[in-house]
């Protein structure tokens, strides 16, 4: 059935304590992917990861948009967006995120990508990575766990090596810069979980698709995994025709 989307709109920012769960039946995000990953947190936090999310370029010219997946461009305006929506011309898409605890706390899902380091990245990052039951002592600049979606992003950045699915569940992990650092990379599948513990001097942290930080100190622990999907609005028709 076509959505109305006239009757319930408002703007994020004003409306961001209403209960989203009952209340919205989708949430646009206007950016790039910045503004993609912050609003992706933001409502697995505070609402509900099942509420659908389109991701619209607004500025398609300068901004690559690689988690977006509508453009505003001469083509096409908000109002050929607003039409697709309302006669129902989309699919929705599970998009693959990473979960983790730190100490037993849970953190925010990662849509992108986690990274584990010294917040001041000219200090080594010492941690023990633990990968199918071994242990591997690691320095170097940090660590990245990748999912689908992000590895277009840091992860590709960091290896050049291939992307994969946003939808495929699995999730892969790269040293950065090591200068000790066997098992440089690796992958997560369903059911499987990485552990790291700490050996950080200085300011460790964990980074969740470069918005929220966590401490990850010396003798902390994390436990990383692929997470609960992130239910993404994909058009059916290309926008090139």
């Amino acid at each position: 059935s076509s959505m109305c989307l006239m009757d319930k709109t408002s703007n994020f920012l004003d409306d961001a304590d209403a209960p989203a769960k009952d209340y919205y039946d989708l949430i646009i995000v206007l950016g790039g992917d910045n503004s993609f990953t912050y609003v992706s947190n933001y409502v697995s936090n505070y609402w509900s990861s099942d509420i659908p999310i389109l991701g619209v370029n607004s500025d398609p010219e300068r901004s690559v948009g690689c988690l977006t997946r509508w453009a505003i461009n001469d083509d096409q305006d908000v109002f050929d967006m607003v039409e697709m929506l309302d006669f129902g011309e989309f699919d929705i898409k599970s998009w693959t995120r990473l979960g983790a605890t730190v100490d037993g706390k849970l953190i925010t899902p990662a849509t992108s990508e986690y990274f584990f380091g010294e917040r001041m990245r000219k200090n080594i990052s010492r941690h023990i990575l633990v990968y199918k039951g071994v242990e591997h002592e690691q320095k170097c600049s940090g660590i990245i766990f990748s999912t689908g979606a992000g590895s277009t992003g840091w992860y590709h950045s960091a290896t050049r090596g291939d992307t994969w699915g946003a939808e495929e569940r699995i999730a892969r992990f790269v040293t950065t810069e090591p200068y000790n650092a066997p098992m440089m990379c690796g992958e997560i599948e369903e059911g499987e979980e990485i552990i790291l513990y700490s050996l950080n001097d200085d300011e460790g942290m964990v980074s969740v698709d470069s918005w929220e930080e966590e401490p990850f100190t010396r003798g902390s622990e994390a436990r990383i995994h692929l997470g609960e999907p992130l239910n993404i609005v994909t058009p059916r028709k290309s926008q090139d025709g």
